[in-house]
């Protein structure tokens, strides 16, 4: 099993209430995820098995349960250096921790906000960095282009929950729900967790 990846993520929080209000700190511990990608709104479990990691984690929910969770370009790295994540990742909370008995932990976690990855402060006992917050674009686009865009995407993705077997007809409604294209396809891209990591990656720097 890979040291941080769960195979489902839980996207409930649609509208992303808690990204608005949330303060992001200047630095944050920095959680590698080998072969998935944490979007804001989405809660998500993982399973933590590097010992470094584990450090990190153990702190963290001591503490004010924040982290900076970054996808490595390469999954098969053991200690990834700041050139081997990518630079865009997610503020995020830990909202549960569970230890197993072999020593790893399991955790549910919510992401919270886009945070670009700045400047590395250490790696003892875990990567520390700065961080700044990475918002959308504000695009000066009128109701009807927004509407003709929520459309597209929301018909696409429901020909892909007829089609797929794992995904739940539950899911039409909350897309409908959703009024902002970036909130939007957050939602699509973290409910369609067979995309390869690198397309998620890039949904999730795209900014305008």
């Amino acid at each position: 099993m890979d040291a941080e990846r769960e195979p489902a993520a839980l996207p409930v929080d649609a509208e992303g209430d808690a990204a608005d209000s949330v303060a992001v700190p200047p630095s944050l511990p920095i959680l590698p995820l080998r072969d998935t990608v944490l979007f804001p709104g989405s809660f998500m479990p993982l399973a933590v098995a590097r010992k470094n990691s584990i450090r990190l984690i153990d702190e963290a929910v001591s503490g004010d349960k924040l982290v900076g969770v970054f996808t490595q370009r390469d999954p098969a790295l053991e200690a990834p250096a700041q050139d081997d994540l990518f630079p865009v990742g997610t503020l995020t909370h830990v909202h549960k921790m569970f230890k197993l008995a072999d020593g790893s932990q399991r955790l549910i976690v919510q992401g919270l906000a886009r945070v670009r990855l700045e400047q590395v402060l250490g790696d003892d006992p875990f990567m520390t960095a700065t961080v700044t917050r990475a918002d959308e674009t504000a695009r000066d686009a009128d109701r009807l282009e927004i509407d003709a865009l929520l459309r597209n995407i929301r018909n696409t993705f429901e020909k892909v929950i007829s089609l797929s077997p794992l995904l739940s007809d539950d899911l039409q409604p909350l897309v409908a729900s959703i009024r902002e294209p970036g909130r939007l396809a957050d939602f699509v891209a973290s409910s369609l967790t067979t995309l390869p990591t690198t397309t998620r990656q890039q949904v999730l720097e795209m900014l305008d």
